[in-house]
This record gives C-alpha cells, sequence and structure tokens, in this order.
C-alpha cells in the first residue's frame, strides 16, 4: 500500500510488515486504517498517516475485516468482517 502526497508529488511506501490493502483515512486526516495480513492472521490496523510509529491491531476476533466508515467525531468505526457476517459492526 502506498500514499500519493500530490502537494509534494511524492509517493510513500506503509510501513506495515505484510500485505496491506483497502485503506480508510480517518476524519482528521491523522491515521489510517487497514486491513494487514500477516504470517498468522488477518486484522484491521491502525498507522499513523505519516508513517511514524508501529501499526496497531484494532481487531482480534474477526478473519477477514473491511473497515467501512468513521463516526464523525472519528472515535467509532465501522467494519464488516466479511466471512463471520454480513451486518457491520463498531470498534471504539
Amino acid at each position: 500500500m502506498w500514499i500519493f502526497d500530490f502537494g509534494r508529488a511524492s509517493l510513500t511506501r506503509v510501513p506495515f510488515e505484510g500485505d496491506a490493502d483497502r485503506p480508510i483515512w480517518s476524519p482528521d486526516g491523522k491515521s489510517i486504517v487497514f486491513r494487514g495480513t500477516t504470517d498468522d492472521s488477518t486484522g484491521l490496523f491502525r498507522l499513523a498517516a505519516d508513517g511514524s510509529g508501529a501499526a496497531e491491531r484494532l481487531t482480534t476476533e474477526v478473519r477477514l475485516p473491511t473497515a467501512a466508515d468513521w463516526s464523525h467525531d472519528g472515535n467509532e468505526l465501522v467494519y464488516v468482517d466479511e466471512v463471520t457476517s454480513p451486518a457491520a459492526t463498531a470498534w471504539r
């Protein structure tokens, strides 16, 4: 997964050890949540949009999550587990 900065015309790889896809930006633009797959599992991860720091794992119980939307204040994230349920779930 890559981030393109239009203002600087630069391309930066998201620092994550594994596969990363289906990103969604936080309302304040400071972080990105994405589906990450490592050697042992798949989950939702949050990373600072500037690439600083390590990715924080947000889910452990879902098998194939996709982030769908944020609450307006950025305190809740709606996601769907594509394997176990078609229903959306909120993460706080």
